[in-house]
């Protein structure tokens, strides 16, 4: 993987993409009216590639271990929470340089832990999130969901869950074949196979600009949408 992502590489790989590879993306999308819900920055890698805005609080920011799923699963609730700084987080053994926030589950739910790493502040990062927040589309065939297994090891429990999350347009990325049939949102990213999970699908797989989540038609995949943008 370093061998394409180096400095030299790198700088090649990202000039091929985007002189050639994300304008045939943009070509072919039809459906520009949507909101993607990620637990990592995979979502905002996909929109930049095809010149989307940011209509979703969750880009640029990951979420702690499996505060995912319960922010999808009781996000009514959730997405109504005022973020809250949290300056000890509780993300193992490493030490943060970035914000930290806390999304409140009451009496009734857990506390989230959100981690903005491309943010200099949490008032920055509190900004950006209610603007986002408030651009959030709903409608059902508009709202998409990426969900990436980092650093996990199979689990079917963990699977039917992910299959089960309530949104309709959603794909469950893993580096392992699955039982299509079982889990029918589930795609398989080639090239980690030796990973505990995926690593990190923006990284180039190649010398072509193409990244590891380029393996999955997301072009595709969004323009299913029904209501189209324009």
């Amino acid at each position: 993987m370093e061998l394409y992502n180096n400095k030299l590489t790198y700088r090649i790989n990202r000039f091929i993409r985007f002189k050639f590879i994300t304008p045939r993306y943009k070509k072919r999308l039809r459906n520009r009216d949507i909101s993607i819900l990620c637990n990592n920055c995979t979502g905002g890698f996909v929109l930049h590639d095809l010149g989307i805005r940011f209509n979703s609080p969750t880009i640029n920011m990951f979420f702690h271990g499996l505060d995912f799923f319960d922010f999808v699963e009781h996000f009514e609730y959730y997405i109504q929470q005022p973020l809250i700084e949290n300056k000890n987080p509780n993300y193992g053994s490493i030490t943060t340089t970035y914000p930290v926030a806390i999304l409140n589950g009451g009496e009734k739910y857990r506390n989230l832990e959100l981690h903005f790493l491309h943010y200099s502040s949490f008032e920055e990062a509190k900004d950006k999130w209610n603007k986002r927040k408030e651009r959030l589309n709903m409608n059902g065939d508009n709202l998409y969901l990426i969900w990436s297994f980092v650093g996990m090891e199979k689990d079917e429990k963990l699977y039917q869950r992910a299959q089960n999350l309530p949104v309709k347009n959603k794909v469950i990325f893993v580096n392992h074949p699955v039982d299509i049939e079982k889990y029918p949102s589930f795609f398989y990213i080639k090239g980690f196979e030796n990973n505990k999970g995926l690593g990190i699908i923006s990284q180039y797989s190649g010398f072509w600009g193409k990244r590891y989540y380029d393996q999955f038609d997301f072009v595709n995949w969004i323009n299913k949408g029904k209501n189209r943008g324009n």
